[in-house]
């Protein structure tokens, strides 16, 4: 009887295994260069939507540790004269972040400050 596959010297089962451990060592390898390049300093984050639950997720990211560096929302609340409901509590988050820059794209917001997102 004629074999059609030769006998190898490693098993299946040793081969994935250690196919397994190169991959896992190098998917590893691609993270600590990034870490390296980290300031020490309050990550940055920037809320998309600046009232009724973006203002809760901005406040949560706040008390966190985040620094907020911009707020995006359609509305630009203080060319408004009258502030009702979502519009107040959009005034009152940009004047809780008043370093951060606003924004009405949120295009323009990453375009502008996106690489200092952490």
């Amino acid at each position: 009887m004629n074999d059609k596959h030769p006998q190898s010297s490693i098993s299946r089962r040793r081969f994935n295994t250690t196919a397994s451990a190169a991959m896992g060592a190098l998917a590893g390898f691609h993270f600590f260069p990034a870490l390296s390049d980290n300031k020490l300093g309050k990550p940055t984050v920037v809320g998309i939507g600046a009232g009724g639950k973006g203002t809760a997720d901005i406040n949560g990211a706040s008390k966190a540790g985040f620094h907020v560096i911009g707020l995006v929302d359609v509305i630009d609340s203080t060319k408004l004269t009258k502030l009702e409901g979502r519009l107040r509590k959009m005034g009152q988050t940009r004047q809780q972040f008043p370093d951060a820059r606003f924004f009405t794209d949120y295009r323009e917001m990453f375009s502008e400050v996106g690489d200092q997102v952490d």
